[in-house]
């Protein structure tokens, strides 16, 4: 690999590395009303009577219809998805 060609890797290298680490940068703020009641809320954990699963109640709110849909979901207990 001649200088120039050598050279040219490096700048794109640097161009990258530059990219991905601006890229990584987010903007912090503080925490708002809207992003409270947004927010999915999980309650209600309960464990099967044979211990292999946990099911519990995701609450999603729909801010713009004013209303929230509850789901039950169902996990195992030990790992896992």
């Amino acid at each position: 690999m001649n200088l120039g060609t050598r050279a040219v890797w490096i700048a794109m290298a640097i161009l990258f590395f530059a990219g991905a680490a601006s890229a990584q940068q987010t903007e912090r703020r503080a925490i708002t009303f809207a992003d409270m009641v947004s927010m999915r809320r999980l309650t209600g954990p309960q464990i099967s009577p044979d211990g292999k699963w946990i099911a519990y109640e995701v609450a999603t709110p729909d801010v713009a219809a004013n209303k929230i849909s509850h789901d039950i979901w169902l996990v195992a207990s030990v790992g896992g998805e």
